[in-house]
């Protein structure tokens, strides 16, 4: 149980940066686009990520320096994966409604964001 926590203190960190960033990427479009006078309507729920809405699918291994590093997938809970619990969710596209991340537990470490582009 003690790993768990872990888990979810290491995502929350990892995506509280990660949404750090794109709030400032978010501001920085709005700018321009005000400035060009684009008339596009940027919603932050598709550059944040709230995990509250999230489903994760987790695997673990012990990588070649005996570190235990899990890795893990998320994905939006409203949709049609009612397989999740025993098949990997894979998908193109999606912007972060998908996103996955490698967290290195004995390291208390993450890498290998991966956030899904949209099409």
């Amino acid at each position: 149980m003690a790993e768990f926590a872990i888990v979810d203190s290491l995502l929350a960190a990892c995506v509280k940066e990660y949404n750090q960033a794109q709030a400032v990427e978010l501001e920085d479009m709005r700018k321009v686009m005000h400035k060009d006078y684009f008339a596009v309507q940027l919603h932050e729920e598709r550059y944040l990520i709230n995990l509250a809405n999230y489903k994760r699918q987790l695997i673990t291994v012990t990588n070649a320096k005996s570190e235990k590093v899990v890795w893990i997938n998320c994905f939006y809970r409203e949709g049609s994966h009612a397989s999740w619990r025993h098949q990997l969710i894979e998908v193109d596209d999606g912007g972060n409604c998908y996103f996955n991340i490698k967290l290195n537990l004995t390291r208390r470490t993450w890498y290998d964001v991966m956030v899904n582009g949209v099409a």
